[in-house]
């Protein structure tokens, strides 16, 4: 649940949230909440430096440096900044499960850090649905193998979904995209199992945690590093090209290096 109780206030160049006092007696200082009752509680903090008092949450990381400027930091939730807007990752993994070209099994969205970027840029990581080879006399369900990258056209036809459905900023930058049968290490996070990513009745199933939640922090921490990033195929936007193209490790030094346009 929430936190109750005395709060600190963060020291200079340390990370925290900015939040606003709500009062009833002054009309920019009220909430009225939302129609979710829940959703409303969610954004409230109570008794934080005294009993009684009520804070806004914004969901805002920020750093003040010592001559007294704040500086933005990160987005907490399920959302991050990318372009100076806020992404929301239910949105964006919205659209691309609604995808029928190709068909999308599963997806989970997410921002990763991009050096000499402010924010985090969007990285997708999905699951394409088990393919069908027409051609074949028997209905025997055929994947592309572990070692072969998902057709192109398929994801120009993904970003074209994307770009009728999102704004440029929402877009994700990298793609992640899962390998049937790719072999994963069960680990442990919070003593509670995760289940990995398997090929399971034909089907190529995301990381969940053993709540059934997607395994965003090891994603994260991954990021789009080549070389943490084993058994899937990984992918950069090009806006140029108005698709995604194969991450190298040539291209990811390039990007690391400030000298690729995102």
């Amino acid at each position: 649940g929430l936190p109750h109780g005395p709060c600190l206030v963060s020291a200079v160049g340390e990370p925290g949230e900015l939040i606003s006092r709500i009062t009833t007696s002054s009309i920019d200082r009220r909430f009225d909440g939302y129609l979710d009752r829940a959703a409303t509680q969610k954004k409230i903090l109570r008794d934080v430096f005294r009993k009684g008092d009520m804070w806004f949450r914004t969901g805002d990381l920020l750093r003040r440096d010592h001559l007294g400027y704040y500086f933005f930091v990160d987005r907490l939730g399920d959302t991050f900044r990318w372009c100076g807007e806020n992404v929301a990752t239910t949105e964006v993994e919205k659209c691309i499960n609604s995808s029928t070209n190709p068909k999308i099994e599963d997806s989970t969205v997410y921002g990763v850090r991009v050096p000499g970027a402010e924010g985090r840029a969007g990285m997708a990581c999905v699951c394409l649905e088990k393919s069908y080879d027409s051609s074949s006399t028997t209905s025997t369900p055929t994947y592309p193998s572990a070692s072969a990258s998902p057709p192109q056209r398929s994801l120009e036809a993904l970003y074209h979904h994307c770009t009728e459905n999102l704004p440029m900023y929402a877009i994700p930058v990298f793609l992640r995209v899962r390998s049937p049968g790719a072999v994963r290490t069960r680990e442990t996070d919070d003593a509670k199992t995760l289940v990995v990513a398997e090929d399971v009745d034909g089907t190529t199933k995301m990381d969940l945690t053993a709540t059934f939640k997607h395994r965003k922090n090891v994603l994260k921490g991954e990021g789009f590093d080549p070389r943490c990033v084993r058994g899937d195929e990984l992918y950069v936007r090009s806006i140029a090209k108005k698709t995604w193209i194969p991450l190298s490790k040539e291209l990811y030094q390039q990007i690391i290096q400030m000298k690729y346009r995102l």
